[in-house]
């Protein structure tokens, strides 16, 4: 299973340091189309049913999320500093089984045992996997490692995870899909194999921006997921495989509507298959499974204490980190030889995070005792705790990443280094030579925007290197270069919310030096802090907030109040509403006052490199 974006890789990560949701715009079309071809595909009678399908709120607008029922959680996500949640960073043009969006696998027989080695080999997308109308299968590897057979319907696979499951093709004159969904529901890839009519799986409809359920594995998406039968049952596989979706004890999920996805990944030649009801899931949970053998570590070995490792993000910046740190700043896990040792995972983020070790298989601690299942990669479900523990008998230094490559190069990655390894000149020379590629949390991105308008003209560049950042703010006002003024500032994050820093300010045909502090406040609220050296205060806020959308693109109201203070106070006050065009070029109007009575109305185009 593959992503597949017609960009080259080091442009996506250019685009998400500009903006951490830079590709929101992209992905709402594209769910937009997965849901409009559903909905065509309905007869009158249940697309009149499914007619609210269309209104879904892809953007994140707070009148989005009140037509939806989500604003409390718009509130919440704001509140919270979160802002728009979603399960993935990067809109993709495809995605792909085994290279192809479709194919054929021949020669498969009615009755015959279908064993599928599922590769999660992208680069950031996490996928569900389902076979035909929610046809249950059997579980027998995690990461290449027996497990108990669990019959489950669905898998969300990770990043770098890998599974095994069989499936007893049913005796009866079918051809079947088996179906891999962007986690995001962007799109989807299919596999088709057996004889006869198609069943076809159900397509999973996006969800509305704010009704993201991270649930199901406990590190899976949508409400899928009963408990299910218990691990290491004594069904064959494919024992109830004749009638699709038959376990009761399974909670439905809401985002599984039976139908074809006739999206752009869609299976197209088979418009005439009939569409399946939608079906209840039950999605693999980590503690479902069971190791074939027990996996317990020897009591007699030290046991060295549990290292935390917290995974912390910002979307805005975007920068990953470990502990409060990326890659660049703390590179070294140290660990003793021979001891067993315990990570635990605690994410703070609403993202999953596939973390994954190179060099050992661990066991995760999942309430399975002894036969805990050996894994290489466990995914951290947002705002979840996942801990696992492996024997330290490998010495060497040993990469630890998160698996979503992006997130990886931005700083989430460490180096488990055994203590008193000694490195060979050999293995020195490759860590000088390949080192650098494995992340790029210090390099150098920058951004622009420029606006033109009636009543003024702005330039805000920024450049953005890891911890250091350069903002560079130039207006003119009325063009009049009397009415020029200038902002350049040096900052240094100390964490996600806060940076200090120093720089210049032009106002009045004079130049200032200045220093700053900015601060991300509850409500994701920007403040900024000026003291220039002829003793002005200055403190300005920020806010955007996306109102409503309108023909699929948002329009974004901007506020900016600022006070000062020398001898007096003094106000202004400016804001902006824009229609979003492109992720590059949006146009609106803008109005400013001051405390003196003055006022400005313009009207402009802004454009972003």
């Amino acid at each position: 299973m593959s992503d597949w974006v017609n960009e080259h890789p080091m442009d996506v990560l250019y685009n998400l340091k500009k903006d951490g949701h830079y590709y929101g715009l992209k992905k709402s079309d594209m769910k937009k189309a997965v849901v409009k071809n559903y909905v065509e595909s309905l007869s009158e009678e249940e697309q009149f049913k499914n007619a609210d399908l269309l209104k879904k709120d892809f953007l994140g607008t707070v009148w989005g999320a009140y037509k939806n029922g989500n604003l409390d959680k718009y509130i919440d996500g704001e509140l919270s500093r979160m802002g728009p949640m979603d399960f993935s960073d990067v809109g993709y043009d495809a995605y792909l089984i085994n290279g192809k969006i479709k194919s054929m696998l021949k020669n498969v027989r009615h009755g015959e045992k279908v064993r599928f080695r599922i590769i999660n080999a992208s680069a950031s997308t996490y996928f569900y996997f389902n076979i035909g109308n929610n046809r249950n299968f059997k579980v027998i590897t995690k990461d290449g490692m027996a497990v108990q057979p669990v019959k489950v319907n669905e898998l969300l696979v990770g990043i770098a995870e890998t599974y095994d499951v069989v499936f007893e093709v049913p005796h009866m004159m079918k051809k079947f899909e088996a179906k891999i969904t962007a986690q995001d529901r962007t799109g989807s890839a299919s596999l088709m194999f057996g004889m006869g009519e198609m069943e076809m799986a159900p397509v999973k409809i996006p969800l509305s921006t704010y009704e993201m359920d991270h649930g199901g594995m406990d590190h899976g998406g949508g409400h899928g997921g009963g408990h299910g039968d218990e691990p290491g049952d004594d069904d064959e596989p494919g024992d109830d495989d004749d009638e699709p979706g038959d376990d009761d004890d399974d909670h439905g999920d809401h985002g599984d509507h039976g139908g074809m996805d006739h999206g752009m990944n869609s299976m197209g030649d088979d418009h005439d298959m009939p569409i399946p009801p939608m079906g209840k899931t039950k999605q693999l949970k980590y503690e479902m499974l069971k190791s074939v053998e027990p996996t317990n570590l020897d009591d007699s070995l030290v046991r060295a204490q549990v290292i935390d490792l917290e995974l912390s993000g910002d979307m805005e910046r975007y920068t990953w980190y470990i502990n409060g740190k990326p890659f660049s700043e703390d590179k070294y896990i140290t660990i003793r030889e021979n001891e067993v040792i315990t990570f635990r995972y605690i994410n703070k983020t609403m993202m999953h995070h596939p973390m994954h070790l190179h060099g050992h298989f661990f066991r995760v601690l999942n309430g399975q005792g002894d036969y805990a299942p050996l894994m290489h990669t466990v995914d951290v479900a947002p705002m979840k705790t996942v801990t696992i523990e492996f024997h330290a008998n490998e010495p060497g230094v040993w990469f630890l990443h998160c698996h979503n490559l992006y997130h990886m190069k931005m700083g989430m990655a460490r180096l488990v280094k055994y203590e008193d390894f000694v490195q060979t000149p050999e293995l020195e020379e490759d860590q000088k030579k390949w080192g650098s590629y494995m992340t790029k949390d210090t390099d150098a991105f920058w951004r622009t925007e420029t606006s033109l308008n009636t009543n003024s003209a702005m330039l805000d560049v920024r450049v953005n290197a890891g911890r250091y950042q350069v903002d560079m703010e130039l207006e003119v006002d009325e063009y009049d270069i009397d009415n020029f003024e200038a902002e350049v500032m040096f900052k240094r994050y100390l964490d996600r919310f806060f940076a200090v820093g120093t720089g210049v300010v032009v106002e009045d045909q004079k130049v200032y030096a200045a220093l700053t502090a900015a601060y991300n406040l509850p409500g994701n609220v920007e403040m900024e802090g000026f003291l220039r050296n002829d003793g002005k205060a200055i403190v300005r806020l920020r806010k955007s907030i996306p109102l409503v959308e309108f023909r699929g693109r948002p329009i974004v109201l901007d506020l900016e109040p600022e006070v000062s203070y020398k001898d007096q106070f003094d106000w202004n006050f400016r804001t902006e509403a824009n229609y979003v065009l492109s992720r590059r070029t949006s146009i609106g109007l803008n109005f400013s006052t001051d405390k003196n009575g003055n006022n400005s109305v313009g009207f402009g185009i802004k454009i972003r490199f």
